[in-house]
């Protein structure tokens, strides 16, 4: 599901190498999964770090440009998520992230 953001076309500011850019599997739902092109860094900067927290059924990270990314744990996990999220979960959820080091993937344009 993804919410508030359409499509993004701009500079990142921590740059993905093209050459860390693999064909991965990409959950679908709970039944289908397709291989797609992922788009992979793990930052290392203390100043590039992303504010994440692990729940039990899903994981929060915050990632550059205020965008939260709620991931659920399982691959059918978003009816979970769902039912979970409240304004008041929301809020207390981005009040508990802490930034660590992260291994981000996201879907490549290529």
């Amino acid at each position: 599901m993804l919410v508030n953001a359409i499509y993004f076309k701009g500079n990142w500011d921590s740059q993905f190498e093209a050459r860390y850019t693999k064909d991965e599997l990409f959950h679908v739902s709970s039944e289908k999964t397709v291989t797609t092109p992922l788009m992979r860094q793990t930052l290392i900067s203390a100043t590039l770090n992303f504010p994440i927290n692990k729940y039990s059924n899903f994981r929060t990270l915050e990632a550059i440009f205020s965008m939260l990314v709620l991931l659920p744990r399982q691959a059918d996990g978003l009816g979970n998520l769902e039912a979970e999220l409240t304004v008041q979960n929301l809020a207390a959820w981005v009040a508990k992230l802490q930034s660590q080091k992260v291994a981000v993937s996201c879907r490549s344009s290529r």
